[in-house]
């Protein structure tokens, strides 16, 4: 909760941004990953910072970071299961609340999606011209079950402009499918490989004619080391955090989409991947923010990755 308003201090230094008429906030549940993954992505589309709270408490930090910014609305991503009406009653001392929900996570990133495309739509902006999804006609799909692969494609996917979505493993949810296709994407990119995703929902979506594509590498670390080629070729400046926890990196990805830069994450707080580590050694990379304290990233890993910087 501390580092989600340390990411919101550096991202707003002097103060919320007023957009479609409002100065918001987005909070995503810090406890449950399910509802908030695509949380990223409503945050960067409401130019607003990212909060976490407990599902049936304010945390304090979280509280005085509100009482100090003075939000007039308060965007709440994820359904009651994972924040409460209590915490929502909460958060009405702060601002006008609007939640966004559905009946599950993947519910959940279908109605994140549909917002997206409202309010984009009803602003004519630009980056929409050439089809629904992004400037490109992409759409992003990333597991469910697991955290890691959706943390690291939310960057990309904000600044595109374009929906992340969530699936199972083996079976592509009904509201999903029913979105993508309603909405015409050119592309489905799916994140993650077959252990995330399997090859059942890549054929499930050509055989909606649609067109899919897999992003992965052999783990979580080496799937986000993907991601960074593939939409940040030439960045200077990386995020690195640990794939083993969601928070720190949820919260982190906003700031990185802000930024325009990727989200590296590794194994464990320890361990620097061989996937990290080639990558730091091909790419013009120059600095690096690390997501979390040492419980997520150690210092013995951050020293590590200093060194792999100053002596390539």
């Amino acid at each position: 909760y501390e580092t989600a308003v340390k990411m919101a201090e550096r991202l707003f230094p002097n103060g919320l941004q007023v957009k479609d008429n409002y100065k918001n906030v987005v909070i995503a549940s810090g406890d449950s990953y399910p509802d908030a993954l695509t949380a990223t992505t409503t945050a960067y589309n409401y130019n607003a910072p990212l909060l976490l709270t407990q599902k049936g408490q304010l945390p304090k930090d979280t509280a005085e970071y509100l009482k100090k910014v003075n939000p007039s609305r308060i965007v709440i991503v994820g359904g009651t299961q994972t924040i409460n009406e209590a915490v929502e009653k909460e958060l009405e001392a702060f601002g006008k609340i609007k939640r966004i929900s559905g009946l599950n996570r993947y519910g959940t990133s279908v109605e994140n999606a549909k917002d997206l495309l409202r309010w984009i739509m009803d602003n004519n902006e630009t980056k929409w011209v050439h089809g629904h999804f992004g400037d490109k006609g992409i759409v992003y799909l990333a597991s469910g079950e697991n955290f890691p692969d959706a943390l690291a494609a939310a960057s990309p996917a904000a600044v595109a402009g374009s929906p992340l979505l969530l699936t199972m493993k083996n079976q592509l949810p009904k509201e999903v499918k029913d979105f993508i296709i309603a909405n015409k994407a050119k592309e489905v990119r799916v994140i993650g490989g077959t252990g995330s995703v399997s090859d059942a929902v890549i054929r499930e979506l050509r055989d909606s004619n649609l067109t899919a594509n897999r992003i992965a590498g052999l783990d979580r670390s080496a799937t986000s080391v993907e991601i960074a080629k593939e939409f940040y070729p030439n960045a200077n400046h990386v995020f690195v955090t640990s794939g083993a926890g969601y928070a720190d990196a949820l919260t982190g990805a906003t700031l990185a989409a802000k930024e325009g830069s990727p989200v590296l994450l590794l194994p464990n707080a320890d361990t620097v991947s061989d996937a990290v580590k080639a990558y730091l050694e091909t790419y013009d990379v120059t600095s690096f923010t690390i997501l979390g304290g040492t419980g997520t990233v150690s210092e013995k890993a951050r020293t590590e990755i200093n060194n792999i910087i100053l002596g390539r």
